[in-house]
């Protein structure tokens, strides 16, 4: 809750770009669940750093901040938050476009399939009716957008 109140009071987010976030953490939690290996405070901050420099975070999210300005922003809302420098490292990297070489990484995998979840959900209302299972790097996440049925 700490990181969401500085990020939105430090980049202005409205209640879409709020709700955007919160959702894509949901799908989150629920994957970090069948990834122990995947570090959960890694993932939540790169969550909600990642929704925050969304250009399009589905219908009518207004754009976040430039990769320039974003980045610095971001590093330093986390060191405002005092969180350790080699984390700071971390969750920037995961967040910095473009993720090459990183669908070896597990906090990548969890946060690339929630926010696919979120995407999937905000264009049609259910998770399942939108893109191939292929596209997505965890098992829990085929196994959520097959099983979802809201």
């Amino acid at each position: 809750e700490a990181l969401l109140c500085a990020v939105q009071s430090r980049f202005g987010w409205d209640e879409k770009r709020q709700q955007r976030a919160r959702t894509v953490l949901q799908y989150a939690d629920e994957l970090l669940r069948e990834q122990p290996d995947a570090d959960p405070n890694i993932v939540v901050a790169a969550v909600v750093l990642g929704v925050a420099r969304e250009r399009d975070a589905g219908s009518g999210v207004p754009p976040g901040p430039s990769a320039e300005a974003g980045a610095r922003g971001f590093q330093d809302v986390l060191e405002e938050l005092n969180y350790p420098n080699g984390f700071v490292k971390q969750v920037c990297e995961l967040i910095a476009p473009p993720p090459s070489g990183l669908t070896e990484n597990v906090n990548f995998r969890v946060i690339h399939d929630a926010r696919l979840l979120a995407d999937r959900q905000a264009d049609t209302g259910h998770p399942e009716a939108s893109a191939g299972l292929q596209t997505f790097l965890t098992p829990a996440g085929q196994r959520l957008a097959q099983t979802s049925r809201h």
